[in-house]
């Protein structure tokens, strides 16, 4: 079949089978260069997100380059850090709290006393 349509159009069939090959070639050649500026893209934003969280910790200012696994662990070293902060801080609210509900005893939190 490839053979009779290839004759209508005066094109041997070997001239068209190249035809296909460099078709095929070139689409594989242009997905090819999209999938690496997909991939170039994604490195940069990824390099980026990890230049802006190293900045966000502390003693970032130092000119040590860091790997993205330190960096990675350092913030992890920080959000630890900070969670223990506040979780202190709540905890000496709440007993900031009941200190004075139980000064006053109409609090509705006041246990009784015995």
């Amino acid at each position: 079949m490839l053979k009779a349509v290839a004759q209508k159009r005066g094109v041997s069939t070997k001239c068209r089978h190249i035809q296909i090959n460099n078709s095929k070639r070139m689409s594989m050649e242009r997905r090819r260069i999209e999938k690496n500026k997909r991939q170039q893209k994604r490195v940069r934003l990824l390099r980026k997100a990890f230049q802006e969280l190293q900045e966000l910790l502390p003693n970032s200012d130092e000119k040590k380059a860091r790997t993205k696994t330190q960096i990675l662990e350092d913030a992890s070293v920080y959000i630890r850090h900070l969670k223990l902060k506040l979780h202190n801080v709540e905890e000496k609210k709440t007993q900031d709290s009941s200190d004075s509900c139980q000064a006053r005893p109409s609090c509705a939190f006041a246990k009784p006393v015995r």
